[in-house]
C-alpha cells in the first residue's frame, strides 16, 4: 500500500490531498476522517488542513504555529513571574 499526502488549495481553501490507489478498504477508512472529501475535478481525497491531519499524514505544522520572536519574550517573562512567586 502506497500513498502519499500534500497541501493543496481547493475552492481556495487550505487542504491535505491523499493520494493512493483505488482500494475499498482505504477508501472506507478515510471516509471516518472527518471533513474528508472526494474531488472529481482533482480526483483525489481531500482532508481539513489540520494539525490533527498534518500528523496523521506526516506533513509537517504549519510555520506561524510557534510563538513568534516576541512571544517568546513575552513567555520567558511569565516564566520569569511565575519563579518569583513563593
Amino acid at each position: 500500500m502506497t500513498w502519499e499526502a500534500k497541501l493543496i488549495k481547493h475552492n481556495s481553501e487550505n487542504r491535505i490531498a491523499v493520494y493512493f490507489e483505488k482500494n475499498q478498504d482505504l477508501i472506507a477508512r478515510i471516509k471516518q476522517i472527518e471533513g474528508a472529501r472526494w474531488s472529481q475535478q482533482k480526483t483525489v481525497w481531500h482532508l481539513p488542513d489540520t494539525l490533527e491531519n498534518r500528523v496523521r499524514f506526516n506533513i509537517a505544522p504549519p510555520a506561524n504555529s510557534f510563538p513568534s520572536s516576541e512571544g517568546i519574550a513575552q513567555i520567558e517573562k511569565f516564566k520569569q513571574w511565575m519563579r518569583s512567586k513563593p
